[in-house]
């Protein structure tokens, strides 16, 4: 979990701690798994991008931590680790080709990335979908 963190800090926006790990307490009394606090870190990078990409500036690479995706320890222990690793590499494939993406091709990209985060979520955890759906760009 330290490493997420401090990867989030060491990212080009200089991201506070804070703005990575959402109060844990409020959302989760016992505790966040390092799965959660990672997507929460994931959230924050997709929310500001999308963000950028509505006000036609420049986005941000994805932090190359995030391919931790497929080794962080999950809230569910009893997840189906293959399906979700088939998600995983699916959307790390799209944070990829978002980062080498041109200008132009940046909102297809993005909504790449926002279609992973649904697709997965309709099978694992169904609650941040409206959060999701919110992240979605019209070409």
């Amino acid at each position: 979990m330290v490493s997420i963190v401090v990867s989030c800090k060491n990212k080009e926006a200089d991201k506070s701690a804070a703005e990575c790990k959402i109060a844990s307490d409020d959302l989760n009394p016992n505790g966040d798994s390092e799965l959660a606090v990672l997507m929460r870190a994931m959230t924050v990078a997709t929310e500001k991008n999308t963000a950028l990409l509505r006000d036609k500036k420049e986005t941000e690479n994805y932090s190359d931590t995030l391919s931790t995706i497929l080794t962080a320890k999950p809230s569910d222990l009893g997840l189906d680790k293959d399906i979700f690793d088939g998600f995983a590499k699916t959307y790390l494939a799209a944070i990829t080709d978002f980062n080498n993406a041109d200008l132009e091709n940046k909102i297809k990209a993005h909504n790449v990335i926002v279609q992973n985060c649904k697709s997965c979520h309709e099978q694992f955890c169904r609650g941040p979908l409206k959060r999701i759906a919110k992240l979605e760009m019209v070409d």
